[in-house]
C-alpha cells in the first residue's frame, strides 16, 4: 500500500470518527427527515460526557422496559386497558381508556457520539464498568434496569425475529440501513397536536377518528424503544408477525393524535394475563397497542406511497 493511501485513509478514518451524530445522519440518510424529538435528544457538543449520569432521568410510570412488556410479568390491569386493545376495536368512533397517554415514556436520556458510547460495550461481562461509568450503585433500582436492559439484548431472538441494542445513533442507522438493505427509509414517529401542557394529556379522553390507515402486509418495520438510562440506549426489533397502522384520534382537550399502532399476531409467548384483561380468547385476533411519541419505526420509504385506508367509516374493521 502507498505511503499516500494509507496518508488517505488516516485522514478518511479521523473525519468519520470526528463527525457528528447529526451529520453522521445527514450524510447517510440524506432522504430522512429527522424525527423532532431524535433532534432534541442530542448531546450537548459542550457537554462533558462523564457528567451524564448526573443528569436527571425521569420515566413515565410502568413504563421502565415497554418493549418487553407483553412478554414479562403482567403490568398493572390500569396499564393494560390504556395501551392495548384487540384489533376488532379499531374502528373510528372508538373511546380508548382514560389512561391513554401518548407523550414521551421518559425524559433526560441524550444520544452521545458514537467513540464515547463504544468506550465501554454494553454486555454483561462489562456490567461493573457500566456501573461505575453512570456511577450506579449496584443494588439500586437503575442498576437493577440497566442488568435488564442488557439481558434481555444479549437473550436469544424469538422466533421471526432479529433485534439490536444500539447504544448510538449512528449505529442504529447502520443497523437499520443493513436490515432494510437501502439508505431510503423513513423515520415515523407518533404526532401530538395540541396547544395543552403536556402534563394535561393525563387527563385527556381520546376517540379515534378516521381514515385508519395501515402499512401493506408483509411490509418489514424495525420498532426502536427507548430504555432506561441516561444514555441513550435503544431496544429495536423486527418480527414477521408485525403488522402496523395510523390511527388518528382526537382528544376531548381538541388536541390530535397520529398514532403509530402495532399488531401482534404472534401469541406465542404472550403473558396469558393479556388476554383476560382485554376480554379476548387467546389466539382469537392480534393484540394492538400505541407507541408513545418518543419511539421509533423505521420502514422503507417505497413503502409509504403504498399506506391504504382500512377504515374510513361505519362501525366496524373488516379483516
Amino acid at each position: 500500500m502507498s505511503r499516500f493511501l494509507v496518508i488517505f485513509l488516516s485522514v478518511v478514518i479521523a473525519v468519520k470518527a470526528d463527525i457528528s451524530p447529526l451529520d453522521y445522519w445527514r450524510n447517510v440518510l440524506p432522504n430522512t427527515e429527522m424525527p423532532s424529538f431524535f433532534m432534541n435528544h442530542l448531546i450537548d457538543p459542550d457537554l462533558d460526557v462523564t457528567l451524564l449520569a448526573k443528569r436527571p432521568l425521569s420515566i413515565r410510570k410502568g413504563l421502565a422496559q415497554y418493549y418487553f412488556i407483553l412478554f414479562g410479568p403482567l403490568p398493572s390491569k390500569e396499564h393494560i386497558l390504556s395501551t392495548f386493545f384487540p384489533q376488532s376495536a379499531m374502528y373510528p368512533g372508538t373511546k380508548m381508556d382514560e389512561g391513554t397517554n401518548f407523550t414521551r415514556t421518559m425524559w433526560g436520556n441524550v444520544f452521545v457520539p458514537r467513540p464515547e458510547a463504544d468506550a465501554v460495550p454494553f454486555s454483561t461481562k462489562n456490567l461493573p464498568q457500566l456501573l461505575d461509568h453512570f456511577s450506579m450503585v449496584p443494588s439500586s433500582k437503575e442498576a437493577k434496569d440497566l442488568k435488564q436492559l442488557i439481558v434481555d439484548c444479549e437473550a436469544p431472538n424469538m422466533v421471526g425475529e432479529t433485534k439490536f441494542c444500539p447504544t448510538s445513533l449512528e449505529s442504529m442507522i447502520d443497523n437499520v440501513v443493513s436490515l432494510m438493505g437501502t439508505h431510503d427509509v423513513s423515520a415515523l414517529t407518533t404526532t401530538i397536536n395540541s396547544t395543552k401542557l403536556i402534563a394535561q394529556h393525563n387527563k385527556v379522553v381520546y376517540r379515534t377518528t378516521s381514515p385508519i390507515k395501515s402499512f401493506p402486509d408483509h411490509t418489514k418495520l424495525i420498532i426502536c424503544h427507548p430504555s432506561p438510562c441516561a444514555q441513550a440506549v435503544h431496544y429495536c426489533h423486527t418480527n414477521t408477525k408485525y403488522k402496523g397502522y395510523v390511527i388518528p384520534l382526537m382528544g376531548s382537550d381538541g388536541s390530535t393524535v397520529n398514532a403509530l399502532t402495532i399488531c401482534h399476531h404472534d401469541y406465542m409467548n404472550f403473558n396469558p394475563g393479556f388476554f383476560e384483561v382485554l376480554k379476548m380468547e387467546p389466539g382469537s385476533q392480534p393484540i394492538c397497542h400505541f407507541l408513545p411519541e418518543n419511539h421509533i419505526v423505521w420502514v422503507r420509504s417505497d413503502q409509504m406511497p403504498t399506506l391504504r385506508t382500512v377504515s374510513s367509516g361505519g362501525s366496524g374493521f373488516q379483516f
